[in-house]
């Protein structure tokens, strides 16, 4: 998430889908008054508030409007690379790399820097794979079924449900 104060951007954090956070956000002489406004993933987010010099607001809830049934732009509930790989998003597999992206990776900043950073890449990576038949089948066998197996195995380590 980037804070901007009139278009200036004063901060910057991490977030998930369900941040709970404080984040102090700088301002100078001469910027009570001026707007703050937010954006996640570079999409503007609902509110804005005005700066007011030392005040502090503890409940204030963001929203972002989705492109892709996701809370985020940059957190969609697609699995790019493996929905190429599978040829379809509701593959049994897609399950299991979500859950783990979910309850593993968005619950550390690294992983949710790691998120952010495929849902960028992903897209363009997955549209070259798409045009292969040869891509499709070695990023599938080789590289997504393995991920799912060691998660499969693992399950019980990291799952919140067992």
């Amino acid at each position: 998430m980037e804070v901007f104060v009139d278009g200036v951007k004063k901060a910057e954090t991490t977030v998930t889908s369900t941040s709970t956070y404080e984040l102090l956000v700088p301002g100078e002489n001469g910027d009570d008054g001026k707007t703050v406004s937010f954006t996640v993933g570079g999409t503007q987010a609902s509110e804005t508030t005005t700066w007011v010099s030392g005040e502090i607001d503890t409940n204030f809830n963001l929203t972002v409007a989705s492109s892709g049934g996701s809370p985020f732009d940059f957190l969609p509930f697609d699995c790019f690379i493996a929905t190429t790989a599978y040829g379809t998003d509701t593959a049994e597999e897609m399950n299991l790399l979500r859950e783990f992206r979910d309850v593993v990776l968005l619950g550390s900043g690294p992983g949710t820097e790691f998120v952010s950073l495929y849902y960028r890449v992903g897209p363009p990576v997955a549209e070259v794979i798409s045009q292969h038949d040869f891509l499709r089948t070695a990023v599938r066998e080789g590289f997504i079924e393995p991920i799912v197996a060691i998660l499969h195995w693992s399950h019980a380590l990291w799952s919140e449900t067992d």
